[in-house]
């Protein structure tokens, strides 16, 4: 009888165990991030050369924040591409992130975030 008691316990303990484990588990370990939460200013150099190769290089060609290109050179033949704010803060901070700019007449004014976007 002493052998079944036993044994009844041991496996009232493994499921309890096993219980447990599944809870922690099935938590979400990842600290929420408040909303907007700032990650860091652009680098749109870095963008550029992480999308279009290291021979790349960000230039700003028209006045605010929405003036950069990246530029490219291939055979001689130059390049000029879109820079996609949020795809860059992405691509420098990982997904999802995205940008805001905090003041549209300055060119450096690009910063990234994480969460959910701060309203207007």
């Amino acid at each position: 009888m002493n052998r079944v008691v036993r044994g009844g316990l041991a496996l009232c303990t493994g499921f309890g165990l096993t219980l447990v484990a599944i809870k922690v588990a099935d938590r979400d370990l990842t600290p929420a991030l408040p909303a907007g939460a700032k990650l860091g200013q652009l680098d749109m150099n870095g963008y550029c050369q992480r999308a279009y190769g290291p021979r790349s290089s960000a230039v700003h060609l028209s006045s605010g924040a929405y003036g950069w290109r990246c530029w490219t050179t291939n055979n001689g033949l130059v390049t000029r591409l879109e820079i996609l704010v949020d795809t860059a803060c992405e691509l420098t901070y990982d997904a999802p992130a995205y940008a805001e700019s905090f003041d549209l007449d300055f060119p450096y004014s690009w910063e990234c975030y994480r969460g959910p976007r701060q309203p207007d």
